[in-house]
């Protein structure tokens, strides 16, 4: 099985709204890129998952809050990489053949990082907005 990881965006529901509350993750993010990933891991079949510098690895209709998290942030935070590799674990991440990241490879890297000595391929996968 693969898994397809698609990384937050800076620009969100909230930006727009201000007073939107929580939302579907999948909703939060309003940026080009992200569409453009979302619209990618719909059409693929294959199940996907938001890597948010906050919440780490999330379902899309996980609902979520505002927040503003630099990847710096997340990338130096030692809770947010135990975090992450916990979730790859209750998400069946580290079971998965392949684990395509698309774009951003600092988001990869991540993954790549919360992973450790597992077998599974993670990947960047580019995709043109």
């Amino acid at each position: 099985m693969d898994a397809i990881v698609v990384p937050c965006t800076k620009q969100k529901v909230w930006d727009e709204s201000p007073n939107t509350g929580p939302v579907q993750a999948r909703d939060a993010y309003v940026g080009p890129a992200f569409r453009t990933w979302r619209a990618y891991a719909e059409d693929s079949g294959s199940p996907w998952f938001i890597l948010s510098t906050k919440y780490g690895l999330i379902v899309p209709d996980d609902s979520i809050s505002n927040y503003s998290v630099a990847i710096s942030e997340a990338e130096a935070d030692p809770v947010f990489m135990e975090r992450l590799q916990s979730q790859i674990r209750e998400l069946g991440l580290d079971r998965c053949e392949r684990i395509r990241v698309l774009d951003l490879e600092r988001f990869a890297v991540l993954i790549q990082q919360a992973m450790g000595s597992s077998s599974v391929k993670v990947d960047t996968h580019k995709i043109l907005f």
